[in-house]
C-alpha cells in the first residue's frame, strides 16, 4: 500500500520509473515508501527481538528502574502477556470447533461467517481470565503502598557474544550507509 500510495502522490515525484494503464510510478516516491517500510520493519523486529530475548518479568523491572510506575508498568507487560494467550485460546476454540464437526472454511464469505462462533467464546474466556488475574492481584496486595518486589537477577552466557554480534551489525549498517551517500545510490 506504501509502494502504491507514495509511488503515485509523493510531492517530490520526478523521474518516471514505469507506467501501468496510464498510472504513472515515480522513482522517488517508491524509494521514500520503501525507507518508511525498512524503518517501521526495524521497529517491529527490534521490537520482537526485545520482547523474545527478555522476560516478561524483566522488561517489568527495567521499566519501573526508568521511572514508571508500577500500575502503568503492569498495564503494558499485561498486553505482552494476554496476546499470546488470546492466540493460544482462539487455537484451543477452534480445535475444539473442529472436533465436533464444524466444516473446513472455503470461500471468504464462510471464514467471516465463522468468526463468530469463535469470537464469543474468545471474549468471554478473555473476560474470566481477566476476571481471575484481577482478583489475583488484589489478594497479592497489588495496590500495597508498601509493597516488596522480589528481585531476580537474571545471568545469561550468551549475553556477551550477542552484543558483539549486533555492534558488529551495527557498524556495518551505519558504514554501509556512509558508504551509499558517498557514492550517491541513496
Amino acid at each position: 500500500t506504501m509502494l502504491v500510495i507514495q509511488g503515485l502522490f509523493y510531492s517530490r515525484n520526478q523521474t518516471l520509473l514505469f507506467s501501468i494503464v496510464g498510472i504513472k510510478f515515480y522513482k522517488e516516491g517508491l524509494l521514500y515508501a520503501m525507507t518508511l517500510g525498512s524503518r517501521v520493519l526495524v521497529i517491529i523486529l527490534a521490537t520482537g527481538f526485545f520482547m523474545v530475548t527478555t522476560s516478561i518479568s524483566e522488561n517489568a523491572k527495567y521499566l519501573e528502574q526508568s521511572g514508571l510506575s508500577y500500575k502503568t508498568v503492569y498495564v503494558l507487560m499485561s498486553v505482552c502477556y494476554i496476546l499470546p494467550e488470546i492466540m493460544r485460546n482462539m487455537r484451543k476454540i477452534q480445535m475444539a470447533q473442529k472436533v465436533r464437526g464444524t466444516n473446513p472454511q472455503k470461500s471468504m464469505l464462510q471464514k467471516l461467517k465463522s468468526i463468530l462462533p469463535v469470537l464469543i467464546p474468545l471474549v468471554i474466556k478473555t473476560l474470566d481470565q481477566s476476571m481471575a488475574r484481577s482478583i489475583s492481584l488484589q489478594l497479592r496486595g497489588f495496590d500495597n503502598p508498601h509493597r516488596t518486589v522480589l528481585k531476580v537477577e537474571n545471568r545469561y552466557h550468551w549475553v556477551t557474544g550477542m552484543h558483539l554480534g549486533l555492534s558488529f551489525l551495527a557498524i556495518i549498517l551505519i558504514g554501509w550507509k556512509i558508504w551509499t551517500k558517498i557514492n550517491g545510490l541513496f
